[in-house]
């Protein structure tokens, strides 16, 4: 963790450094909007709105189990920023190094395939931000009532 929260520095020392901004992962409205407006109930409206703008911390495990027969490897992250791997000391001694990377980076992978893939819509693609915002708005005020 301390190797990757130096290459973290590093990383944004050299775009301070250049002027540059890190891509956003937070979505704007025109790319949240369309998979709001597709929820059905509002526990999938909210699980998914918390999902895109609040970057809640997500858990994964490896496929290694330790001698309880509990996940030896444990990763958590958001979306943006690794935050713990938990590995058995155990289990790892036995391990190959090189198999316990390939295990952090497929939980690494397993964390990143569960962001929302955007949806185009022509339809709303032709309304303005103000527009977007008043029917995701609808939208949920509709599935507080009857969702």
């Amino acid at each position: 963790m301390d190797a990757y929260r130096y290459g973290l520095y590093a990383m944004a020392a050299r775009m301070v450094e250049s002027g540059a901004l890190p891509p956003s992962t937070v979505p704007s409205l025109r790319d949240a909007a369309p998979l709001l407006l597709r929820t059905r109930t509002i526990d999938e409206f909210r699980e998914l709105y918390d999902h895109l703008f609040l970057e809640n911390p997500i858990t994964v495990h490896g496929p290694g189990r330790n001698a309880f027969g509990q996940p030896a490897l444990t990763v958590t992250a958001t979306e943006s920023k690794l935050i713990s791997v938990d590995i058995d000391p155990g289990w790892a001694e036995g391990t190959d190094a090189n198999f316990i990377a390939q295990d952090i980076i497929e939980c690494c992978q397993q964390i990143r395939a569960k962001k929302p893939q955007p949806v185009n819509d022509a339809y709303l693609d032709q309304e303005s931000d103000s527009e977007l915002a008043s029917r995701v708005v609808e939208h949920e005020n509709y599935l507080l009532q009857y969702g």
